[in-house]
């Protein structure tokens, strides 16, 4: 079952960027996170999917579900007999743990199977050129999730956000670049005279499964991927005409 996120005041740490990537020197998933807390990471993560009425999926999954519901439409429209047993339902990204079991770099199987948000993925295609990367075809940015981060080259460091009424600490990947814009703003404001740059980068979404498939170190155990609040907001709403 997918849950609406509680939001709770939170608090700001810092990881060096070296914890979070040394697990990827190691060729062999021995070291990666157990299988049950993976799927936890996982299993609140909303997607969508056009389904019969016996719930087989008919599609690709999307990001966004407005997407989603065009593509129905059009099905509605091209071909109203087949559409005819046809719904967008909600499905947690989990339920593909099998096909991201094999993920271990960037852009692998992913992208092949959910469709990301386009409105995000030209979001992250500007933010990736403004900061001198290189994208010559958005398609193989794979599903942007973004994050915030501090400093530069070998001193770039994550913004870990800790719950101050559990005292639990993560890393934040966010499906809304906005959400990752506010932690920046919120950190610029409670250290205004600090110089230190900080951002918000653009990962891929097979990319930060793949890491948690393979690698099990402070960072992998903190990272937290965040669905948008239309993601979630959807995802109830059509859970409860059911």
């Amino acid at each position: 079952m997918i849950k609406s996120l509680k939001k709770n005041k939170l608090k700001l740490k810092l990881v060096s960027l070296a914890v979070f990537l040394t697990g990827l020197i190691q060729p062999l998933r021995v070291f990666a996170l157990p299988e049950s807390e993976v799927i936890t990471k996982l299993e609140n993560i909303p997607l969508f999917g056009i389904v019969n009425d016996q719930g087989q999926l008919n599609s690709y999954l999307f990001v966004n579900s407005q997407q989603a519901l065009n593509v129905l439409t059009e099905l509605q429209n091209t071909d109203p007999q087949r559409a005819s047993n046809l719904e967008v339902t909600p499905f947690p990204l989990s339920t593909v743990y099998q096909r991201l079991q094999t993920i271990q770099e960037q852009n692998d199987e992913l992208p092949e199977l959910i469709v990301p948000d386009q409105n995000s993925l030209e979001i992250a295609t500007n933010l990736m050129r403004s900061n001198g990367q290189s994208v010559n075809d958005p398609r193989t940015i794979g599903i942007p999730l973004f994050v915030a981060t501090i400093g530069s080259g070998a001193e770039e460091r994550w913004l870990i956000l800790t719950n101050n009424r559990t005292n639990e600490s993560y890393i934040p990947f966010y499906f809304d670049k906005a959400e990752a814009d506010k932690i920046v703003e919120k950190y610029k404001q409670d250290n205004a005279n600090q110089i230190t740059a900080v951002q918000v980068r653009v990962f891929a979404l097979g990319y930060i499964v793949g890491l948690l498939l393979g690698n099990n170190n402070e960072a992998t155990q903190m990272m937290e991927i965040v669905p948008s609040t239309e993601q979630i907001d959807t995802a109830n709403r059509l859970l409860n005409q059911e």
